[in-house]
């Protein structure tokens, strides 16, 4: 790909006809009466990637080194929920504490939305005794459409 000629020509087309770059711009093969470049690293990403070329002395092939900059993932930032756990919840004393509660106070109110609100109140009272709320930090899901590609900075 470094001198001219109908097939290097033709690669180089087909290259930038799909978007690519070939990144290797010196010549990989030295002889006394040539230079050649035959090895291609091909890219879509050329600001990403870096070559170079090291003439080993030792054969008339030199070391060709190819590295890749990984863009910084974007992470998504957690979030804190409030949950109850009920794994380790002694369940007759829940039992126990919720038929010792003055449910007779209910049938005194004439709103059916207080009453509800008194019931909603009981029950949250013994739930925070047996299985009071903690704070815990969960990951975000990612929204549908970000694919993983588009997670990563540009």
């Amino acid at each position: 790909m470094l001198e001219r000629n109908p097939e290097s020509s033709k690669l180089r087309k087909t290259l930038v006809f799909t978007g690519y770059t070939q990144i290797v711009k010196t010549a990989t093969r030295e002889t006394n009466n040539s230079k050649s470049l035959i090895d291609l690293i091909i890219t879509n990403r050329p600001d990403r990637n870096q070559s170079k070329v090291w003439m080993t002395g030792i054969s008339d092939h030199d070391i060709i080194l190819a590295v890749r900059k990984i863009p910084e993932i974007t992470r998504i930032p957690c979030e804190v929920v409030r949950v109850r756990r009920f794994s380790k919840i002694d369940w007759s004393a829940v039992k126990t504490e919720i038929y010792a509660a003055p449910w007779w106070i209910l049938p005194l109110s004439p709103n059916p939305d207080q009453q509800f609100e008194m019931f909603y109140k009981t029950i949250d009272y013994v739930l925070n005794i047996f299985a009071p709320f903690k704070s815990i930090r969960v990951q975000k899901k990612r929204p549908s459409w970000m694919s993983s590609k588009e997670s990563f900075k540009n």
